[in-house]
């Protein structure tokens, strides 16, 4: 069985990486990196938002494994 990616909160993904929630909210409106809404929150995918904050591009669903966007 392959791994599951790791999801948290934007609260969570804000305090782990200590930056603005308003910076990682905005990311995921925006669409630069996977997540998934369930019911009010959106959960984002942690290693792919960690990509995203090393190297400025979009992350887009070509490997994202299992994540739609």
């Amino acid at each position: 069985m392959s791994e599951l990616p790791r999801m948290k909160t934007i609260g969570e993904i804000a305090e782990v990486f200590g930056i603005a929630k308003h910076f990682v909210r905005q990311t995921v409106l925006n669409e630069h990196v996977p997540h998934v809404k369930a019911g009010k929150k959106y959960l984002v995918n942690v290693e792919r938002f960690a990509e995203y904050l090393n190297t400025g591009e979009k992350q887009t669903g070509t490997n994202l494994k299992g994540i739609r966007e």
